[in-house]
């Protein structure tokens, strides 16, 4: 399914989520799960390994440099993505299969991004994407974060950020979980 137009619908600052159709749920929140046939990811050590990424996060100076940084709330977010990329890519590394890891990979982050999020009343969706992208208001994108994913010989890398509320998504490419992950969005397709 190609999606062309990716859009968000808050009405009177509520916060809903909408699952993808035939996803999985593997997750306690209600969002989309992840995992598949041949993967499922260990929570418990998913976690342990965030948080350790989040603490090295923190303490480097020179990471911090490199997140969009226009405010505190930024950087914030900016190194929680930054972990949640980090945990994600060590659970998916050894995936052989280049798409399935790539899939895999956005879906952790995203997941790991939604239930780290200091503020779901305002940065209402997560987004990992690597193709052509715009979105109605840049001002409401949070955290903005360039996490590569690199799988000898096989390498790319994905603008992973919070959307905020009244925002719009639109791709210019296709692939979907492979290429987006966006939990909390209404995704409407277009062929």
């Amino acid at each position: 399914m190609r999606f062309k137009e990716i859009a968000v619908a808050y009405f009177f600052g509520l916060a809903a989520s909408s699952p993808v159709l035939g996803a999985q749920s593997a997750s306690s929140d209600g969002l989309p799960g992840v995992g598949s046939d041949g993967f499922k990811p260990d929570w418990k050590t998913i976690e342990a390994d965030f948080k350790e990424q989040l603490a090295k996060t923190k303490n480097n100076q020179a990471l911090s440099k490199r997140i969009n940084t226009h405010s505190a709330t930024n950087v914030g977010l900016g190194q929680i993505i930054y972990a949640a990329g980090s945990a994600a890519y060590n659970h998916v590394k050894s995936i052989s299969n280049w798409n399935e890891a790539r899939e895999q990979f956005t879906q952790l982050t995203t997941q790991i991004m939604i239930d780290h999020n200091p503020y779901p009343s305002v940065a209402v969706a997560a987004i990992c994407y690597n193709k052509g992208y715009d979105v109605r208001d840049r001002r409401g994108i949070y955290g903005l974060t360039s996490q590569e994913l690199a799988i000898w010989p096989l390498k790319t890398d994905y603008d992973c950020f919070y959307m905020g509320k009244n925002n719009a998504f639109w791709s210019q490419g296709d692939g979907g979980t492979i290429n987006a992950r966006l939990p909390g969005f209404l995704l409407k397709g277009f062929h």
